[in-house]
């Protein structure tokens, strides 16, 4: 699912925006995927709760 850039919010007062289910949460809600060029944490694009989701349905192989 394609979204367009402006509906996603970049990262502002420690709240981000998720890919996947677009709703703004808290950025303790995302799990941290490594550092980028500036030694900053960066975060998944989808919130804990739909990377959850995506997982379970990879391993029971639902699309």
């Amino acid at each position: 699912m394609m979204f367009e850039p402006s509906l996603i919010e970049q990262d502002a007062d420690g709240f981000r925006t998720c890919g996947t289910c677009l709703e703004r949460k808290p950025i303790s809600e995302f799990y941290k995927d490594g550092i980028d060029a500036n030694g900053n944490p960066r975060y998944r694009r989808d919130c804990k709760q739909c990377y959850r989701i995506s997982r379970l349905k990879s391993r029971r192989g639902v699309k």
